[in-house]
Parts: structure tokens; C-alpha cells; sequence
């Protein structure tokens, strides 16, 4: 049977002191060391054959080989340049470009422009037959004769109320009727106004260039049916004017 006998303290004081000590040493000798350390500079290569170099000059003897490289000249503005080819790409100027869609629904039936065409203001570009336009003619039509009826009575009443035969109430209701006949005609040639496009018959509208320029873009072919949600089915841009887009980096854009 074997017994474990602890050490003194001050055994184990001793024991630790002595390695502590010896690094505080050794690391004050390493401060010390690398503060007086002084690195070799690089051996300094001899100026080339002709060339004297000065603190703050460089010359040349007239018959130094590095004449053969060196060009002077008088100094002059340096024009702006690409330094490198980059991919860049054209664009319409938006506010020079018109675009063309159907004002109403149907099926196209004539298309007269094609891309690459030049053509001006007010020439026809397509053709499309709708039903909807014959509805607003319809409508004209109907609020044109109800505004002829609407005045015949009123003419009527005046006559009645002139003669004692009605009383001026109906008069009244009279001349209401036909300022209500009036705006139902205006309302529906407003209608027909704002689609502006011209005419082709009571049933087809024709859709025309609204600037001068050239048809750039085209997605319209004879027999398609088309609405205002299509959006855009031709475009027409002057290209007097365009713009150059370039893809960089930020880096490069100096």
C-alpha cells in the first residue's frame, strides 16, 4: 500500500519561479534584438550606358541607346478616346418613339407598314375590323335621333305653352330632355374622337403614323386579333437622335 505525500508550497514556488523567470529573459532579449536588427539594402543596379542619374533629374548623352525608344514632341491636348472595344448597344429615344396599339378590339385586316420603312404623319399603318366601332356608330345614330326627337317636342310644347293649352311646368321637362339628348351626342362623337384613327367604314378603323420617323419595331400580321391589352403593336421613332448604351464596370467608367 502506497501513501501520496503533498510538497511544501514553497517547494512548489520555487519549482514555477524558474521557468517564469527564464521567459521574461528571453523575450526581453528578442525586443532587444529585433530593435537594433537593421535589414541589408538591395545592391543599387548601375544607370544604363549614357544615362546620369541626379536627385532629381535623369540625363541622356546624345548618343545613348535609349534614345532609340524616346520620341519628343510639343505637348497638346489629348483628345478623348476608347482605351478598349466594350459591348454597347443602340437605343430609341423613348421621347422621339411613338407606339401603336388597337384602340378597340377585332381582327386585323391590312397591315401597311413594315420594319425598316420610313414614313410620315398621317400615313395608314393597319386596318382592323371591330365590332365595337359599329356599336359606336350605332350609338351616334341612336343619340343623334333621340336629340332630333327631343327638340321636335320641345318646338311642340312651346308652341302648346305659347297658346295657353299647357302649363310652362312642361316646358320645363321639355327643355331638360333635350339638354340631355345634346350631351348623349357629344358623349358618343367624344367616344369616337379619342380612338383617333380614320376611317375605314362602319364597321373597320384605320390606325396612322402620329410623327414622321421610321418603323422600328413590328408585331402585327393580317388575321391577328388584337385589343388594348396587347399594348404596342408598332413603333415609329425618329432616329435623328438615339442612344449609345455601353456596359461597364464602375472601375472603367472614367
Amino acid at each position: 500500500m502506497t501513501q501520496e505525500v503533498p510538497l511544501p508550497s514553497a517547494t512548489v514556488g520555487r519549482s514555477l519561479r524558474l521557468p517564469v523567470v527564464l521567459c521574461v529573459i528571453i523575450g526581453g532579449a528578442s525586443i532587444v534584438l529585433a530593435r537594433h536588427y537593421h535589414r541589408a539594402d538591395p545592391p543599387s543596379e548601375p544607370p544604363a550606358p549614357g544615362m546620369h542619374v541626379g536627385s532629381n533629374s535623369v540625363t541622356l548623352a546624345p548618343g545613348a541607346p535609349a534614345w532609340k525608344v524616346i520620341k519628343l514632341g510639343t505637348p497638346s491636348p489629348a483628345g478623348p478616346h476608347w482605351s478598349d472595344p466594350i459591348p454597347a448597344r443602340i437605343q430609341f429615344d423613348e421621347t422621339r418613339t411613338s407606339r401603336l396599339g388597337a384602340p378597340l378590339a377585332g381582327r386585323v385586316t391590312q397591315v401597311f407598314a413594315e420594319r425598316g420603312q420610313r414614313v410620315h404623319a398621317g400615313a395608314a399603318m393597319f386596318t382592323v375590323a371591330s365590332p365595337s366601332l359599329a356599336e359606336l356608330r350605332a350609338e351616334i345614330a341612336k343619340t343623334t335621333g333621340q336629340r332630333t326627337t327631343a327638340h321636335t317636342s320641345l318646338d311642340r310644347i312651346q308652341a302648346l305653352v305659347d297658346a295657353g293649352s299647357l302649363p310652362a311646368k312642361e316646358l320645363v321637362t321639355a327643355r331638360q330632355e333635350t339638354t340631355e339628348a345634346e350631351l348623349a351626342v357629344k358623349l358618343a362623337e367624344q367616344k369616337l374622337a379619342t380612338l383617333r384613327v380614320g376611317g375605314g367604314g362602319d364597321t373597320s378603323f384605320t390606325v396612322t403614323a402620329p410623327r414622321d420617323g421610321v418603323v422600328v419595331e413590328k408585331t402585327i400580321s393580317v388575321g391577328q386579333l388584337v385589343d388594348p391589352s396587347n399594348g404596342a403593336l408598332l413603333a415609329v421613332a425618329d432616329l435623328s437622335w438615339v442612344w449609345v448604351v455601353a456596359d461597364v464596370f464602375e472601375n472603367d467608367v472614367g
